[in-house]
């Protein structure tokens, strides 16, 4: 989706050093909201599911396809808004969204993020996301969405690890919004050196 950004695309970690560390209750310490890229047949099946329907009893998290196309170069692609107002039902809703890619050893998940989100996840040179994918044994891609001036995040591996880097990328929000005020939005567009992501997470 688009073209490449600063953050580029990393080649998938050797299996050997794939030991991806299970995400701690610190990276789902509170709720909050994401943009998944999806499309439109798989986000009306997901939202539209007996699991949604579920999960929002259970959880208040929801899933709900956005209107309107997501990018002009591929039209059948629209955003489905990940929400959670507890990090267990923003958890388990991420959960719901790789569920319905099946049992495959290995998916995908795009995220629509603005840009200071995805500045924090690439780092100085790229350090940051190296690093994530290091520890998570998964690949990660960020591109431009010029239409809409934010970055689809592209991340590939298995269930497990993708969930581990959303684990990770979600603390870093957190303490992002921690350290700005709960503004998650302020500085958007500064320049400079970011945080590690998920440090020592687990």
């Amino acid at each position: 989706v688009g073209g490449g950004s600063g953050g580029g695309e990393s080649e998938r970690p050797a299996l050997e050093s794939r030991r991806p560390a299970a995400a701690g209750p610190r990276e789902w310490a509170a709720g909050g909201n994401y943009k998944v890229l999806l499309h439109e047949d798989i986000a009306r099946a997901i939202q539209d599911s007996d699991r949604a329907a579920a999960l929002e009893r259970e959880t208040g998290a929801t899933l709900h396809l956005l209107p309107g196309a997501a990018a002009r170069p591929e039209p059948e692609l629209r955003v489905l808004l990940v929400r959670g107002d507890t990090g267990r039902g923003l958890r388990e809703a991420f959960e719901a969204v790789l569920a319905e890619e099946g049992a495959r050893p290995e998916v995908r998940i795009r995220l629509l993020l603005p840009r200071w989100m995805a500045a924090i996840i690439i780092g100085r040179g790229g350090a940051n996301m190296k690093e994530l994918q290091r520890a998570t044994g998964c690949a990660m891609r960020i591109d431009e969405d010029t239409e809409r001036k934010q970055q689809v995040c592209q991340i590939t591996g298995s269930t497990a690890e993708i969930m581990d880097a959303l684990a990770r990328v979600h603390r870093s929000k957190l303490e992002r919004k921690e350290a700005r005020g709960g503004d998650e939005e302020a500085g958007e567009e500064a320049e400079g050196p970011a945080d590690a992501v998920g440090a020592g997470g687990g």
